[in-house]
C-alpha cells in the first residue's frame, strides 16, 4: 500500500513540473522584464491598466511557442499581472494584463488585457506608428459583477414568474377543455 502512495506522490509531483511554473530569474532580470511589461501596458492600454498592474507583483513564466506555422519552439516570457477576483468591480478576465517577451531578444511581442482583447506583433505596430499610423489604446472597462448578478437574479425571477404563469394558464386551459368535453359527453349521454 505504501508503495502505491509513494508512486502516486511521485507521479503527481512529476505532473506539476510539466505545467507552466514561475521561472527563476535574477532580481535584475525580473526588474527588467517588469519594467518592459509595464511600459508596454502603458503604451498600448489606457491608464487604468497601468495603475492596477504597477501595484501587483508580476508572475513570470517561461513558455515555448508551439505553432508549426511560425516561431516553432521559440521561447518567451509571459509576464502576468493578476487582480483580486473576489472584488465586485473588476476586469472581465482574472489578469490585468499579460505581456509576451521573447527570451532571446528581450523584445515585447504581444500584450493581452483583462478585457479579453490584446495586440500582437508589437514591433510591426510600433513601426506603423513611426510611419504615422495612430495606435488606439485599449479601453479600460471595469465590470460591476455585483450589479450584474442582481440584474441576472431579476431576469431569473421574471423568467420563473412567466414560466409559472404559462404553466397555470396551460392547466386552466386543460381544465376548461376537460370540463367542456365532460359537459359534451353528458349531453350526448342524455340524448
Amino acid at each position: 500500500m505504501k508503495t502505491w502512495i509513494v508512486l502516486l506522490a511521485v507521479l503527481l509531483v512529476g505532473m506539476g513540473d510539466a505545467a507552466a511554473q514561475e521561472v527563476e530569474l535574477s532580481r535584475k532580470e525580473r526588474r527588467s522584464l517588469d519594467s518592459l511589461s509595464l511600459a508596454v501596458i502603458r503604451k498600448f492600454g489606457e491608464e487604468g491598466y497601468y495603475k492596477m498592474a504597477k501595484k501587483e507583483k508580476p508572475v513570470i513564466v517561461l513558455k515555448r511557442y508551439d505553432s508549426k506555422i511560425r516561431y516553432d519552439g521559440r521561447e518567451y516570457y509571459e509576464v502576468s499581472y493578476y487582480q483580486d477576483s473576489t472584488k465586485d468591480v473588476r476586469l472581465e478576465w482574472n489578469h490585468i494584463a499579460q505581456v509576451v517577451i521573447w527570451k532571446d531578444t528581450k523584445e515585447a511581442y504581444a500584450v493581452n488585457f483583462g478585457n479579453g482583447y490584446g495586440y500582437y506583433n508589437l514591433p510591426k505596430i510600433l513601426a506603423d506608428e513611426k510611419a504615422g499610423k495612430k495606435i488606439t489604446r485599449m479601453p479600460f472597462v471595469l465590470v460591476d459583477y455585483k450589479a450584474l448578478e442582481e440584474q441576472w437574479q431579476k431576469v431569473i425571477e421574471e423568467n420563473e414568474r412567466l414560466f409559472r404563469k404559462k404553466v397555470e394558464e396551460s392547466f386552466e386551459r386543460n381544465r376548461k377543455e376537460r370540463e367542456e368535453r365532460e359537459r359534451q359527453d353528458s349531453v350526448r349521454n342524455q340524448e
